[in-house]
């Protein structure tokens, strides 16, 4: 009978510790989400920035730039399909209409186009400071954290947080392969994406991923300025 005493209370003491442990190890991480989500929100409304991302998707090759000044914008997006085939597409908006221009070319051959004050309709971003790690209140904060993975990494030269499997309502990271994020731990903003894996024709899997750069209060109305639409093939809308 003391035997089988002492063998519960052994037991009982090391759910205790393995409760405690987990409780520890999940409010740390909880520190560090909030942390990061605090430093993030010193970014959320800067309207005077520049965003470059890179999406690796084993396809064609996309590189995407973003300009915002108060309620201007530019948004350029380079698809390289071969090296003898790409197109850009630059979008300038005063939040109210938007101005498009579309060139492409395949071989020696160059096509353009421009769109001209359509009504505004492109959601370009809300803010620069992307949100993956948003959650409504602590206890889904919790949740998160309890089975979330939060290592230290370095990623493209910065000192960043790897969170994996982190479940929220802007990050459910729920696609196949890795969805892991790389948070810059000075500013809590999102260096990489990770995305999930994609299947090529040839069936090889492959993982994609996006890098983000960030610059603020850098630019000018020069950044803005459209091009000369000699040229182009323009449709005016508003006409």
């Amino acid at each position: 009978m003391k035997n089988s005493k002492k063998v519960i209370i052994i037991v009982l003491l090391i759910l205790v510790i393995l409760v405690l442990a987990f409780l520890f190890i999940t409010f740390r991480k909880v520190r560090i989400i909030q942390d990061l989500e605090a430093k993030r929100s010193q970014y959320q409304d800067i309207k005077n920035y520049y965003l470059k991302g890179e999406l690796y998707s084993g396809g064609p090759k996309t590189n995407m730039e973003l300009w915002n000044l108060g309620e201007r914008s530019l948004w350029i997006t380079k698809t390289t399909y071969t090296d003898n085939h790409m197109n850009i597409i630059k979008r300038y908006t005063d939040g109210t209409i938007t101005n498009s221009y579309y060139e492409e070319q395949v071989d020696d051959q160059i096509t353009k186009e421009a769109t001209l004050n359509e009504k505004y309709d492109y959601i370009i971003l809300d803010s620069v400071a992307l949100d993956l790690l948003h959650t409504e209140n602590f206890w889904e904060l919790f949740k998160a954290c309890s089975f979330c993975s939060i290592k230290s990494e370095k990623m493209n030269g910065k000192d960043c947080y790897k969170i994996s499997n982190f479940h929220s309502g802007n990050s459910s990271m729920e696609a196949e392969g890795d969805t892991s994020i790389y948070v810059d731990k000075e500013t809590g903003l999102v260096i990489r994406q990770m995305t999930g894996e994609v299947e090529l024709d040839t069936g090889e899997k492959i993982q994609t991923y996006q890098d983000f750069e960030y610059k603020f209060n850098c630019v000018t109305e020069e950044d803005l300025a459209e091009p000369d639409i000699t040229g182009y093939t323009v449709t005016n809308i508003s006409e």
